[in-house]
């Protein structure tokens, strides 16, 4: 085994971990965010069953959990 298949090794744990940790939406949506009050666009409801919070907040929520 050398150095890239170590670090080919790392970067999938890596990924998978940060897949599993993502937020997952369950139950009714939300029309405006839990953590900002703006409305969280129909078609974000519509793709996204249970989401709570808008783009930007979900996204920095992520951010933060990485």
């Amino acid at each position: 085994m050398d150095i890239v298949d170590i670090a080919n090794d790392y970067a999938e744990r890596e990924l998978a971990e940060r897949l599993y940790s993502r937020v997952k939406y369950v139950g009714e949506s939300l029309s405006e965010c839990e953590d900002c009050g703006e409305e969280i666009p129909v078609a974000r409801r519509s793709i996204i069953p249970g989401v709570r919070k808008c783009r930007d907040c979900a996204e920095r929520a992520e951010r933060r959990a990485v």
